[in-house]
C-alpha cells in the first residue's frame, strides 16, 4: 500500500455531475497506443480552459484503476483489464512564477515544509 500524496482529488467525479460534460476518456485509448514506443512522452498545451486539469485528472483516475468513475464513458467499453498504478500528480495551478529559479526555489520550499 502507498502514500496518496493527493488523496482528494475528484475533479473527475465532480465534472461528470456537470451539465455540460465532454468525455475525454477516448484521449486514453490513444495515448496507450504509445507507451511502448519513441512516442511514449506526451505534452499537453492547450490554451486557458480548454479541459487540461480535467484531462490530467481522468488519467489518474485510469491509472489508479477507478472504474466506477468510466461507467458509461468510452473507456468503459475499451478497456479490459483494470490494473492499478502509481500515480503522481503535483499541481502548479496556484502560483504565479516569475522566472524558473523563482519556481525551483517554491517547490523546494514546500517539500522542505512536508
Amino acid at each position: 500500500m502507498g502514500i496518496y500524496l493527493n488523496p482528494g482529488n475528484e475533479m473527475l467525479r465532480q465534472d461528470r455531475n456537470a451539465e455540460i460534460f465532454i468525455d475525454k476518456s477516448l484521449v486514453i485509448a490513444e495515448l496507450n497506443k504509445h507507451v511502448n514506443s519513441r512516442e511514449k512522452f506526451f505534452c499537453v498545451s492547450r490554451p486557458r480552459r480548454f479541459g487540461k486539469s480535467l484531462l490530467v485528472s481522468t488519467l489518474q483516475c485510469y491509472f489508479e484503476g477507478r472504474k466506477e468513475l468510466f461507467s458509461g464513458l468510452a473507456m468503459e467499453r475499451l478497456e479490459t483489464e483494470w490494473k492499478k498504478y502509481p500515480v503522481l500528480y503535483f499541481d502548479f495551478n496556484g502560483q504565479n512564477y516569475v522566472d524558473e529559479n523563482k519556481k525551483i526555489l517554491i517547490e523546494k520550499r514546500k517539500i522542505n515544509r512536508e
